[in-house]
C-alpha cells in the first residue's frame, strides 16, 4: 500500500477510494473503517520516511551537517536559561 501513496493526507477521500479499489482488485475483504484509517496513516508515515531518506541520501555531506546543526540545538536546563537564549541565535544582529 505504501508504494501507492499519492497523498500525504490519510483522511483524503480520493486516497480512501483508491485503497478500497486496490483491495477490491486483489479480491480482499476490506477491514473495518477504523482499521483502514490506521492502515492508511501507517502507509503515509512509511512513505514520508522513505521520501525523507531518499532526499537525505541526495544531499552533500556538508549540507547534511549544516542541516543537522540547525536541528540539533541544546535544550536549556532551566527556565532562567530560556530567558537568556536569543530567539534567533544565527540571525545577524540588527542595529538598534
Amino acid at each position: 500500500m505504501k508504494e501507492r501513496v499519492a497523498s500525504f493526507n490519510p483522511e483524503a477521500e480520493a486516497f480512501k477510494i483508491a485503497a478500497y479499489g486496490h483491495l477490491r482488485t486483489l479480491r480482499l475483504e476490506p477491514p473495518s473503517p477504523e482499521r483502514m484509517r490506521r492502515l492508511l496513516r501507517l502507509a503515509v508515515g512509511q512513505r514520508e520516511e522513505r521520501m525523507v531518506a531518499e532526499a537525505t541520501a541526495q544531499l552533500m555531506p556538508a549540507t547534511r551537517q549544516a542541516l543537522d546543526a540547525l536541528v540539533n540545538t541544546q535544550i536549556p536546563g532551566s527556565a532562567a536559561d530560556v530567558d537568556q537564549m536569543p530567539l534567533f541565535p544565527y540571525a545577524p544582529s540588527l542595529p538598534r
